[in-house]
């Protein structure tokens, strides 16, 4: 589960609304099985794209939700939290350094900051599963075809 992360002015068919890092990754049945690591490659703040965070909703636990994924079209898939869930928390867009390390839970409700409007915002992710609990699940990942133009 890593990633070099470009996000290029404009693009918003692969911005992330919110989510759980749970519905993407299900290597381990229960999120709290597994990590997130982000780190910004310049630095971010609210208004040059940091990382979006609503505090305290990894306790709440995992919310299943549907996939927003539209045929025939390319864009990132997507599991929105809904608005009823994210209304009892206050979202923070945070402030980190180039070369921060930002750890969470798979659980933790979390969002794209915005495009920045000239020029590519690079960060890197990486996911860490248990492998040795016993929800692990080795080769849990599902691969889709997608058509070309």
């Amino acid at each position: 589960g890593e990633m070099l992360r470009m996000d290029f002015p404009g693009d918003t068919r692969n911005s992330l609304g919110w989510h759980q890092e749970r519905s993407y990754y299900s290597q381990n049945r229960d999120g709290r099985n597994g990590l997130v690591v982000w780190a910004p490659l310049e630095d971010v703040g609210p208004s040059t794209g940091g990382l979006g965070v609503c505090p305290g909703s990894h306790i709440k636990g995992w919310r299943p939700v549907d996939s927003s994924r539209r045929e025939g079209q390319r864009a990132s898939e997507q599991f929105v939290v809904p608005e009823t869930a994210l209304s009892e928390f206050e979202p923070i867009f945070l402030d980190a350094p180039a070369g921060s390390l930002v750890l969470f839970s798979m659980h933790l409700f979390h969002r794209s900051g915005q495009s920045l409007p000239n020029r590519v915002r690079l960060s890197v992710a990486a996911r860490f599963h248990k492998t040795l609990s016993e929800d692990f699940v080795p080769g849990n990942l599902t691969y889709v075809e997608v058509a070309g133009p």
